[in-house]
C-alpha cells in the first residue's frame, strides 16, 4: 500500500515482528532487509536499538541460563535456616531468644528473593559476527502454543 504526501511516496510494508513481556517491560523485535529493531516500552521509558542485519550471525544460540550469584545466595539462605534450626534446639536459645527467629526470617527472605533468579531460564540469543550479544528472547514455561509458534516463525525468518 502506497501513501503519497508532498511528492513523497512511502510504502507501508509489514515487517516480521515478535513481541514479548519480560520483567514488566514490553519488548518488540522486528526486522527489514537492512536492520534489526529492538524496542522496549517499560517503567523506565521507551528505548529503541537498531542493529545492522548483515552483521548478525546467521546461527541463533539457545541457552539455559541461571544467575550464579543468585545460586550462591540460595545456598546462604539454606545455611541461615539450618543455623536457625540448630540454635532453636540448642541451649543457646535461652541466652539469645530472638536469634533463631531472626535467622529464620532473614533466611526465608534471602530464599524468596533469589530462588526465582537462580532458576535456569531458556533463551534464544541473537549475536553478531564477533559473538557479542545483540538481543535475547526468553522462552517461558507458560507460553501458549500460539506464542511459541510466533516466536519460532520469527526466529526462522530472522535466521533465514
Amino acid at each position: 500500500m502506497a501513501e503519497q504526501k508532498d511528492n513523497v511516496v512511502a510504502l507501508h510494508e509489514s515487517k516480521p515482528s515478535f513481541a514479548f513481556v519480560y520483567r514488566r517491560a514490553r519488548y518488540t523485535l522486528s526486522f527489514d532487509e537492512r536492520y534489526l529493531y529492538e524496542e522496549q516500552n517499560g517503567f523506565g521509558g521507551n528505548t529503541q536499538k537498531v542493529h545492522l542485519l548483515h552483521r548478525l550471525s546467521p546461527k541463533l544460540r539457545e541457552e539455559y541460563i541461571g544467575s550464579q550469584k543468585a545460586t550462591d545466595q540460595v545456598r546462604k539462605g539454606w545455611l541461615l535456616l539450618l543455623g536457625a534450626a540448630v540454635i532453636f534446639f540448642s541451649e543457646f536459645r535461652s541466652q539469645i531468644p530472638l536469634l533463631a527467629p531472626s535467622l529464620s526470617v532473614i533466611g526465608l527472605l534471602v530464599l524468596a528473593y533469589n530462588i526465582p533468579k537462580a532458576w535456569p531460564r531458556h533463551w534464544t540469543k541473537v549475536c553478531d559476527d564477533w559473538d557479542c550479544l545483540v538481543s535475547a528472547i526468553p522462552h517461558k514455561e507458560g507460553d501458549s502454543d500460539n506464542q511459541a509458534g510466533e516466536r519460532a516463525a520469527f526466529l526462522d525468518e530472522l535466521a533465514g
